[in-house]
Order: structure tokens, then C-alpha cells, then sequence
């Protein structure tokens, strides 16, 4: 009897759970985040491919992000010289990224600004800029040091960054739209970079938080609840039958 009414509180407690869960994941906009994770360069896990081709995709030569049919970022790696020679992103022209520009004196030159998972991305473009550039937004890149018998430089903020969050924008149906995505330049020297995942929110006008993604809906809480209800009504009724026949306990 003592275990029965136990049963009974814990399935009460889960009621009065699901019930307080459910105005408040309204009040945060459930299933109003669209989260992509990209295709993986190694699904296999090959122990001779490099350790992030198991993480997301390599970008080479391009990776579009495809949002309800309009290309908003392209993500791409030029080959100059048989070598890569860059890792960029375009914006569409109805798009833009979080960036900065370096140098004064080229106002197109625009470095990608990585982000730290929680920073939003909003209309304040998260104390930086919102940015399209008439070419590519640059991610890492090798440029001429212009000294005699060194090496090229290295250049661009996510350089030897494996994972951060870039900030981007588009608009459809003249709404604008925030969402972000996250990708990594591990090794300085390569050039190449990984695009692991991306979200967006359907929302306009409302900032997106690097790195969120959506929690379970409030339907699928109440589903998860029924479940446990039917689990402890089940196991209450095998303990009153084995209550009644010692036999079976």
C-alpha cells in the first residue's frame, strides 16, 4: 500500500510538471527554431581522414545554406595553384554576417567575427557590424607577407579556431530573419574550414542566441508523461495482483 501511494505522488508530481512546463515553453516560442546539422565529410569514422570530417563538412569547393529555397550564405574554399587558398562565406544580397573590416583603406576587405555560444544575434549585430561585402567574407586565408623568403601570412579571425559561431541575417518577404552557424579552421595552414551545423529563427525580427537549438516541444513532454503514467499505473496494478496472490510475487 505504502509503495502504491508513492506511485500515485510521483505520477501527481509529473502531472503538475508537465502542466507547469507547458505555458512556460510557449513563452519562449517553441518550434520557432529551425536547427541543420550538416552532412559529415566522414560518416565512417576512416582513421586516415582528418578528425573533423567526423564533426561536420569540409568545405570544398562550396556549401550552400538553403533557407525555404533562397540561398543565404554560400560557404566556400578557392583553389589558387592547385592549393586552397582561403575559407570564405558570400552573403546573398539580401543577407549579411557579423563582421568587421580591418583596413580602412579597403572597405570590402570583411573578416568574419566568431562568436561565443550565448552571444545574441540581433538587430545590434552583437556590438560589431552587419556586413555583406561586394566579395566573400573571409574566414582564414594565406596572404603574401611581402618580405623576401617568408612564408605567407595567415590571416582572418577564425584562424586556428575548431569550433565558433559566426552571426548571419536574410530577408524574406522583406522580414528580416537572425540565425547563426558554427564552423572551425583548426589548422592554420590549410586554408579550409568546416561548416558543423546551423539554426535560424522563423520569427523575423527576433535575435537568435549562438548555439541554441529547440527543446523538446510541450506536446512531446505531455506524450512523455502519458507514458510514465501508464508505466506506474501498470506497475501499481502488478503489485495489487501480486498483493492478492503471494504466489506470483
Amino acid at each position: 500500500m505504502k509503495r502504491r501511494r508513492i506511485g500515485t505522488r510521483l505520477a501527481h508530481l509529473w502531472l503538475a510538471l508537465a502542466c507547469g512546463l507547458v505555458p512556460a515553453s510557449l513563452a519562449r516560442g517553441q518550434g520557432t527554431i529551425v536547427y541543420v546539422h550538416a552532412p559529415l565529410s566522414n560518416p565512417n569514422g576512416d582513421p586516415n581522414h582528418l578528425p573533423w570530417d567526423s564533426l561536420g563538412t569540409q568545405v570544398g569547393p562550396a556549401f550552400p545554406v538553403v533557407i525555404n529555397g533562397q540561398t543565404v550564405l554560400t560557404f566556400s574554399t578557392p583553389i589558387v595553384a592547385g592549393q586552397p587558398s582561403e575559407f570564405n562565406t558570400q552573403p546573398s544580397s539580401t543577407s549579411a554576417i557579423i563582421g568587421h573590416q580591418p583596413y580602412s583603406d579597403f572597405p570590402d576587405n570583411v573578416w568574419v567575427v566568431p562568436l561565443s555560444a550565448g552571444q545574441e544575434i540581433g538587430p545590434d549585430a552583437a556590438s560589431y557590424n552587419w556586413l555583406r561585402g561586394d566579395g566573400n567574407c573571409l574566414l582564414t586565408a594565406a596572404r603574401d607577407s611581402h618580405t623576401i623568403g617568408e612564408p605567407p601570412l595567415t590571416v582572418g579571425y577564425f584562424t586556428g579556431l575548431e569550433s565558433a559561431y559566426l552571426g548571419f541575417q536574410f530577408q524574406q518577404n522583406s522580414e528580416t530573419y537572425y540565425g547563426w552557424a558554427r564552423v572551425g579552421c583548426p589548422i592554420a595552414e590549410l586554408n579550409v574550414g568546416w561548416i558543423y551545423e546551423y539554426a535560424y529563427e522563423l520569427r523575423p525580427g527576433t535575435p537568435i542566441l549562438a548555439g541554441v537549438i529547440p527543446e523538446p516541444s510541450a506536446s512531446a513532454l505531455l506524450t512523455v508523461g502519458g507514458i510514465l503514467l501508464w508505466l506506474l499505473g501498470r506497475a501499481s496494478r502488478l503489485r495489487s495482483h501480486n498483493a492478492v496472490d503471494p504466489r506470483r510475487t
